[in-house]
């Protein structure tokens, strides 16, 4: 419930002014800034707070084959919006519940990206899978989950 002080500057001849707004700018959610103005008597004026909702810069689909045989190579495919070049990774849902990243790659052409699923590639069983994609502001975009069933 503090506030804290993210930027400075000075107003021009005519009162206005511009300040970034940087606090949560890698980080999507919902942020409330307000501006203080202190006059040359050392007196502040307070503005009304302004709230400003941070979304994700990317969206990401995802596809499985859905049905493999074990030991059948089988990728994860899709795309991240915001072109080539953006590095993706495939993470598996662990037994315990956490995520662990096996294949890492880069987007190209339009986006697309294809990972090798590795993690239970000759175990048959149903694994849970979903892609981390990075934008160039370090912000990440993850898919929702895409499960793989590998057949005997």
């Amino acid at each position: 419930g503090r506030w804290s002080t993210s930027q400075v500057g000075t107003s021009g001849s005519n009162g206005s002014f511009s300040l970034p707004l940087t606090y949560g700018a890698n980080t999507p959610g919902s942020y409330a800034y307000r501006v203080i103005a202190t006059a040359a008597n050392g007196g502040k004026s307070i503005s009304p707070t302004v709230t400003l909702a941070r979304t994700n810069s990317m969206e990401i689909t995802v596809t499985t084959a859905g049905i493999k045989k074990a030991g059948e190579v089988t990728n994860v495919w899709g795309t991240v919006s915001g072109g080539s070049g953006r590095p993706v990774q495939v993470q598996v849902k662990l037994p315990d519940g956490r995520w662990s990243t096996s294949q890492v790659g880069t987007s190209g052409a339009n986006g697309f990206y294809a990972l090798r699923l590795t993690y239970g590639a000759s175990t048959p069983g149903t694994y849970t899978y979903r892609v981390v994609a990075t934008a160039a502001n370090g912000g990440q975009t993850i898919s929702p989950p895409v499960t793989l069933t590998r057949t005997r």
